[in-house]
């Protein structure tokens, strides 16, 4: 019995220690970044920019946007084993009248590929674009 549980034991903490060791493996490297803000009523995007980030850490800074109003920006990046990466992005919004955009989108898609969310709230419009490399 007690060989039994030992094995038990040896064979969890190998199983254990491989996935641990495979995720690690996914997240080596930092990723580059690319995002935009556009609006329906705006010319052009209303922010941009681009950064690099380590996956599974949060980057968060403020973004001066094109127009009046203040805007904070902060992304999440997980890469999955399958390859896809997830973006998590947490979006406030100021407007020049004191009117706030608050919204978390979670996006999924391929390295190397454009994934984006929209948001409509009364009168705001926005749609998020992100590019992880």
């Amino acid at each position: 019995m007690r060989i039994a549980l030992m094995c038990f034991m040896v064979v969890l903490s190998l199983a254990f220690g491989r996935s641990a060791h495979a995720d690690s493996d996914l997240d080596n490297g930092p990723l580059h970044l690319d995002f935009k803000v556009d609006a329906p009523d705006h010319k052009g995007p209303v922010a941009s920019g681009s950064m690099e980030m380590e996956p599974q850490h949060s980057t968060k800074f403020q973004v001066e946007p094109s127009g009046p109003g203040k805007m904070s920006l902060e992304f999440f990046s997980r890469i999955h084993h399958d390859g896809t990466v997830a973006v998590y992005v947490g979006y406030e919004e100021i407007g020049p009248k004191g009117e706030k955009v608050s919204w978390e989108p979670a996006m999924q898609g391929k390295r190397g590929a454009p994934i984006s969310a929209t948001i409509r709230a009364g009168q705001v419009e926005r749609t998020i674009t992100v590019t992880v490399r």
